[in-house]
């Protein structure tokens, strides 16, 4: 009989960087290959030193930095900012969200997702947004089962001249 695994989520720490840069890499790294990730890293991927980014996120009042986890091994994070609008109120950006692929369908995204839109609200935020690539389904899906809703539709064409 296996024994049953204990997912959760936490804030990260400045222990978590290492494994938070990992992350990142891998993310970044999965996408390359989908419709629209290698301009997705272009636009929105960190640049320069991905450590210190991380952790000028972590000392940003206005940043949530979490690290999902099984039974207690980091396999995920969110970043999230906080932002204000023309109109005085405030949204919530999920700039980060990933998991690691075996690490994916037990509710890590989940519990992840649950903590940023509970940030959110505690900080009176109007609403909460994410991106999705274009065909990746499972990611609209999973957005779409916390009440996210498209809003708006990015659309791109490639000036190459190759």
């Amino acid at each position: 009989m296996t024994e049953p695994i204990a997912v959760s989520a936490r804030p990260a720490t400045a222990d978590d960087i290492a494994t938070l840069v990992q992350l990142d890499a891998e993310a970044a790294t999965g996408i390359v290959g989908v419709r629209g990730g290698h301009l997705e890293t272009q636009l929105h991927g960190r640049r320069d030193d991905v450590a210190a980014g991380f952790g000028e996120d972590l000392s940003d009042a206005d940043t949530l930095v979490l690290v999902g986890t099984i039974d207690d091994v980091v396999v995920g994070h969110l970043v999230a900012t906080r932002h204000g609008l023309p109109d005085g109120s405030t949204i919530s950006t999920v700039r980060d969200l990933f998991v690691q692929a075996p690490a994916r369908g037990v509710g890590v995204g989940e519990r992840l997702l649950a903590l940023a839109v509970e940030d959110a609200t505690n900080h009176g935020c109007a609403g909460i947004d994410a991106r999705a690539l274009p065909g990746d389904r499972a990611t609209k899906n999973f957005f779409e089962s916390f009440g996210l809703v498209a809003r708006s539709i990015s659309v791109h064409r490639s000036l190459d001249q190759d």
